[in-house]
């Protein structure tokens, strides 16, 4: 680069910085979206990886297996269903067969136990690249593509990788067991369908696999502190209307956690009149009579549920007494304490917008002596109400505190205390604070973005000097 041109650069960089005095910044453009989810033609791009020619395009396939995503999903599904009309399966079977055995023997004869260490096909078959073979080629999609579904771990998911046996016949039925018991919990969902599903031959496959994994009855399936592997595990029974799970689906109807509670009520739907005896059950150990005769499990179930829902929130609502009366009283603290046990107990309960008031009025006087908590606090009020009458006030009141904030580390905002006004104009203090930055605070901001221009025309100088020094020595020599 001559000296010209350095000297330009930095004769720009040191205009630009004087001339932001001048006026409001113009704001940096905001950072790049997140990359889009993957797509057909995605997945297909890493298949082409995967089973490419080159050696590195390959191991950074591999590599890439740690980062599929759900989104990836309808394009795995896709491509396995291509594979599964155009792969020529005994060509497979033979590679594969070679591959884990070092013979052409076929897979179908291979009957070992579900506890016996199956040899990985995938790294097999990876170990010894035939690019140019179209049943290679074709062996290493199906599994690689496994190896993602697997990795994916959604009930979806594993449904798809469940599909690969029956698509795919005996050829792949070790490579999915398998995977099947690596996933443990995440796969009983998917297995609790098939064991009951259409295809009558997967039945005592899916029987056997769920007893490998201790959860071939309810009462172990449910057995799990994942409660998103639990709601697919309900579901699941609910779909299979499996009679023996009923009692347990209806326990679960009223769960603390909304997410299992929910999965479960949509199960009895599921089962419906197959779950009618369970429902009366619970009914009346939960009311202390019979329901009448002529209701059907419809109405059992409505009445159950709401009986459910009054028992479990009598106690949110003591406490949401016990916080108006704190805040009635100007015990500000106990008032916070009974509101946020409360929701812990019930984060959807029906009056929690009455309690947008006394957040407010208790992360205001703990500003000053607790900020992170005034911040929380108010951050819960909008997560609360969103669009309420007083959402615009604590969202101001959040954004001055979340400024000052960024004061104490030297970081003066004033877009922030910008937004807090215009949020909420009655907020004195954001009012107050932009102000003196506006009077004050700009006179030294500009100050320094003037010292700033003038190191930067020094170093400009510096470079031009140096530059024009080693244009000179290069003219002598």
């Amino acid at each position: 680069m001559s000296a010209r041109w350095v000297l330009l650069v930095f004769v720009l960089a040191a205009s630009l910085a004087s001339r932001t005095g001048a006026g409001q910044t113009t704001p940096l453009p905001p950072p790049a979206a997140s990359v889009a989810p993957p797509e057909a033609a995605a997945v297909d791009a890493w298949l082409g990886k995967l089973t490419g020619v080159d050696p590195g395009g390959r191991r950074g396939a591999l590599a890439a297996i740690d980062a599929s995503t759900p989104a990836m999903l309808p394009a795995i599904a896709g491509r396995l269903s291509e594979l599964k009309k155009s792969a020529n399966r005994d060509a497979m079977a033979a590679l594969l067969a070679a591959a884990r055995k070092g013979s052409a023997e076929d897979p179908r004869e291979q009957k070992p136990p579900l506890s016996a260490p199956f040899a990985d096909g995938f790294e097999k078959v990876m170990a010894a690249p035939l690019p140019s073979d179209a049943a290679w080629r074709d062996v290493v999609s199906v599994l690689g593509l496994s190896r993602l579904l697997a990795h994916i771990g959604t009930t979806p998911a594993v449904r798809e990788l469940a599909g690969i046996y029956p698509g795919f016949g005996e050829i792949f039925r070790i490579d999915v067991e398998r995977a099947m018991k690596g996933l443990g919990e995440r796969a009983v969902a998917t297995l609790i369908e098939l064991r009951r599903g259409d295809n009558r031959p997967l039945r005592p496959w899916a029987a056997k696999l769920l007893e490998a994994l201790g959860k071939a009855v309810p009462g172990e399936a449910v057995q799990t502190a994942d409660n998103q592997v639990l709601a697919d595990v309900l579901r699941a029974y609910g779909r299979t209307k499996d009679v023996d799970a009923a009692r347990v689906i209806v326990s679960f109807a009223n769960s603390d956690r909304v997410q299992v509670r929910d999965a479960a009520r949509e199960a009895v739907a599921m089962l419906a009149e197959n779950g009618i005896w369970q429902l009366r059950e619970s009914y009346e150990n939960l009311v202390g009579k019979k329901p009448p005769e002529e209701w059907g499990w419809e109405r059992v179930a409505t009445e159950l549920f709401a009986a459910y829902d009054r028992s479990r929130l009598s106690e949110v609502y003591a406490l949401m007494d016990e916080g108006m009366a704190a805040y009635k009283g100007g015990k500000l603290d106990v008032m916070a304490g009974a509101f946020d046990r409360a929701l812990a107990r019930a984060p959807g309960f029906e009056r929690r917008r009455d309690m947008v008031p006394g957040y407010i009025d208790f992360a205001r006087s703990i500003k000053i002596a607790d900020r992170s908590r005034a911040i929380a606090t108010l951050r819960k009020v909008v997560r609360i109400d969103p669009s309420g009458p007083r959402a615009r006030e604590a969202e101001s009141e959040l954004t001055y505190l979340d400024a000052l904030e960024l004061a104490g580390r030297g970081v003066v905002d004033e877009t922030a205390y910008r937004r807090a006004v215009e949020l909420d104009p009655s907020n004195r203090e954001a009012k107050e604070a932009l102000d003196r930055i506006r009077s004050g605070d700009g006179t030294s901001n500009a100050l320094m973005r003037h010292v700033l221009a003038s190191l930067l025309a020094l170093a400009a100088l510096a470079c031009a000097a140096v530059a024009f020094v080693w244009r000179r020595r290069y003219a002598v020599r």
